[in-house]
């Protein structure tokens, strides 16, 4: 009897890439024994091939007196992505030499390595050719992974979906144009979205994921008319209040803004008495309002008041700016907040109205410059420190004391210049010269200087006099 011995030696060589496009590739080595030599060698891998999973398994043999055949087949796995099976099978015959033959079969499925997930996702407020705007959104979504069954959801909570976006399937990333939107998104409106996707091809863990954001739009959109009323819209057609059609314009930094008139508001410090009308937009006609006191015309005040339940904007000192017109809510003195954090007082609505009053109001005595004071706590007030006294803006009233006939005008630097020459009153001021005229406590008088005397209307030049602010006149010492 003869015995037969044969060795088997299979290289198998598995590549596989977890996500990428490239197919698997499979490289097997076989090596076959010589006619007549009884023991087969075991072969040469080519060059650069990794050691055989499979070159560990058992090789088969057989023993025969005239002829033999060996089978053996193994299976082994060599990553968590492929099954590898392989087949042997070695023949010999009195009259044959050695025949080896061998089968490797390899069930691969391609799997990522981490679960899928919608990395992020982008809004643009850019339009289907890639120029800002306010109206409409594009969508870049990027996963994970192969992606099927994607869904964009755009809805707002007053009228549901506003927009659903379906796409079978992505390989990586998608972008959504706005072109493809069936109409156009509305201004001033908060849309909520949501992204949902599936993985196209199995994954390690999750294999589904969504993403949810919103998004606001501009006021208005460039181009568009809107109803406008900015206070409180309960005041809208109460009393003389009442909103406007406006077109949005350009506002010069990419964003629409309304322009148009039209609009009235609600006024801040009560009705105006006398008019009989709600100009307050509480719905009661003449009900209060913010004058000067005490009452009955006097031309030295002690400030501001309010009447008829008519009431001060109260503020906290936190929002206080310089330039505001503050009193307290014990006192009606008013006051002038300036940048160097100081208060200054305002002696007598004159010289009050002389800086706030509109036109020529201030000598009509039609202004009401309380109007802009803001009523602080007298706490607030007291961390204020007394900087001064606010004088008369020149070039406004005529300034006189009881006790001497001489006439001034009030020039840069708090300054008083006697109106000497016969007429120039009237040349510098004509028609309102009269009107013009106030007495001038003596105690208000000291505060300020004498400068030179006016002999004609050359020596003084109204307008140039009148340019003038608060600050400028309160920095002379």
């Amino acid at each position: 009897m003869k015995k037969i011995s044969i060795s088997l030696f299979v290289a198998f060589v598995f590549v596989a890439a977890a996500c990428g496009p490239d197919p698997l590739k499979i490289r097997t080595a076989v090596s076959e024994a010589g006619s007549n030599d009884p023991t087969p060698s075991a072969g040469t891998p080519p060059v650069g091939t990794p050691p055989s999973p499979v070159s560990d398994a058992p090789a088969p043999t057989a023993t025969d007196t005239s002829s033999a055949t060996a089978t053996a087949t193994s299976t082994v796995i060599t990553t968590p992505t492929a099954t590898v099976t392989t087949t042997a099978t070695a023949t010999q015959s009195d009259t044959a030499p050695i025949t080896v033959s061998q089968t490797a079969t390899a069930t691969v499925t391609t799997q990522a390595t981490m679960p899928f997930s919608i990395l992020s996702v982008t809004v643009d407020k850019v339009d289907a050719l890639g120029n800002p705007a306010e109206d409409v959104r594009s969508f870049g979504i990027q996963f994970s992974s192969p992606a099927k069954d994607v869904d964009l959801v755009i809805s707002t909570k007053e009228s549901g979906v506003f927009h659903l976006e379906h796409v079978n399937y992505v390989p990586g990333s998608l972008y959504i144009s706005p072109g493809n939107w069936a109409k156009k998104l509305q201004s001033n409106t908060t849309y909520q979205w949501s992204v949902t996707a599936n993985a196209a091809s199995p994954v390690i863990g999750s294999t589904s994921d969504v993403v949810y954001g919103e998004f606001t739009t501009a006021y208005c959109f460039i181009g568009e008319y809107k109803y406008h009323y900015t206070p409180d819209p309960k005041t809208d057609g109460v009393g003389r209040c009442h909103g406007a059609m406006m077109e949005c314009v350009d506002s010069g930094h990419g964003s629409g803004m309304l322009s148009g008139a039209g609009e009235v508001t609600p006024y801040p410090w009560g009705d105006i008495a006398g008019n009989g009308i709600d100009d307050d937009c509480n719905g009661i006609v003449d009900d209060g309002q913010v004058e000067f006191c005490p009452a009955g015309g006097s031309t030295v005040s002690e400030g501001c008041c309010a009447t008829g339940g008519a009431t001060f904007m109260k503020m906290s000192k936190d929002y206080i700016v310089p330039g505001n017109l503050v009193r307290g809510t014990s006192f009606s003195m008013v006051y002038y907040i300036s940048s160097n954090g100081k208060r200054y007082d305002f002696p007598n609505r004159d010289a009050l109205n002389s800086w706030y009053a509109q036109g020529d109001d201030f000598y009509l005595g039609t202004s009401n410059a309380c109007k802009g004071v803001l009523q602080l706590s007298d706490d607030d007030l007291a961390s204020y420190q007394i900087g001064g006294n606010v004088t008369v803006r020149p070039a406004t009233y005529i300034l006189k004391i009881a006790t001497d006939p001489k006439q001034y005008v009030v020039s840069h630097g708090k300054t008083l210049r006697w109106l000497q020459g016969d007429g120039v009153a009237e040349k510098l001021f004509p028609g309102t010269s009269v009107a013009r005229l106030r007495v001038l406590p003596d105690a208000f008088f000291v505060m300020y200087y004498m400068g030179l005397q006016i002999a004609s209307s050359s020596d003084f030049d109204p307008a140039f006099e009148f340019t003038t602010d608060i600050e400028s006149e309160i920095a002379v010492k």
